[in-house]
């Protein structure tokens, strides 16, 4: 991206950097690993988040408030990002290189020249199921931050939305990575924790589908404002390679679904 291109987007779109901090140390692009051919295309690399852990990487425990607070602007600053892609895939990138921190190689590189989809793959900590739920289901929709809406409509003021115009939905997939590493007890034998982890996966995935399908029969789901981008995070089948456990294709394709 040549100077002048970045003089240009640092003063269009430099009022997202507090927002793409957050993200910053948190999301980076890299090969999609234990991915069948056919996900998203047989793209062979997406962006991978790191979601905030109630627990610190030195075994401190974060309070509860600050945690939802860190999450919800994870969330919402994801939810940001693909709204600026929706506008501008180009600012989209600059973004991501310059404020969050993402490896996207040199200009001439073919990482850097290719096209970045707006796809997320998230990587939640053991046990922290329920947060797939405040991330992909309707709370989303619910709960948002003033700042967030505000962001928002600028956003679509700069991608040339006019007021009187028809909202835009946008459907963001995301997909989450099942760590398939076998754990071992002190007696050397296979545990159930990443089984237990899948099965608690399974159950979230199907709070959010029963949260969504009441939601869209309800007077909450109404259509986007004129002029205004919605952003919704939408989950999709886990990425998951079973084998490790003994599970055969068939078993694996069900437990995908």
């Amino acid at each position: 991206m040549e100077a002048p291109d970045a003089a240009i987007m640092e003063q269009r779109w430099g009022f997202l950097a507090p927002w793409c901090n957050v993200l910053q140390y948190r999301i980076n692009y890299r090969t999609l690993e234990d991915a069948p051919l056919d996900v998203w295309g047989g793209q062979s690399r997406a962006l991978h988040v790191m979601l905030p852990r109630r627990v610190g990487i030195y075994g401190e425990i974060n309070d509860e408030r600050s945690f939802q607070i860190e999450f919800q602007n994870t969330r919402e600053a994801l939810s940001l990002l693909a709204a600026v892609e929706h506008v501008d895939h180009m600012a989209w990138k600059f973004l991501l290189l310059k404020y969050c921190g993402v490896d996207l190689g040199k200009p001439g590189d073919e990482i850097f020249e290719t096209e970045i989809p707006v796809r997320f793959c998230v990587l939640i900590e053991s046990q922290a199921e329920t947060d797939l739920i405040q991330l992909c289901g309707v709370n989303q929709r619910r709960y948002m931050s003033e700042g967030y809406v505000n962001t928002l409509g600028r956003i679509a003021e700069l991608g040339g939305l006019g007021k009187n115009a028809d909202g835009v939905d946008l459907d963001i997939p995301v997909r989450v990575i099942f760590n398939s590493t076998p754990k071992y007890d002190v007696m050397n034998k296979l545990t159930i924790e990443p089984i237990q982890n899948l099965v608690n996966i399974q159950a979230a995935e199907k709070i959010i589908r029963e949260e969504w399908e009441s939601y869209n029969w309800s007077l909450e789901n109404q259509p986007v404002d004129s002029g205004m981008l919605r952003c919704t995070l939408v989950l999709e089948p886990m990425i998951a390679d079973l084998r490790v456990f003994g599970c055969g294709n068939e078993i694996v394709e069900t437990m995908a679904r």
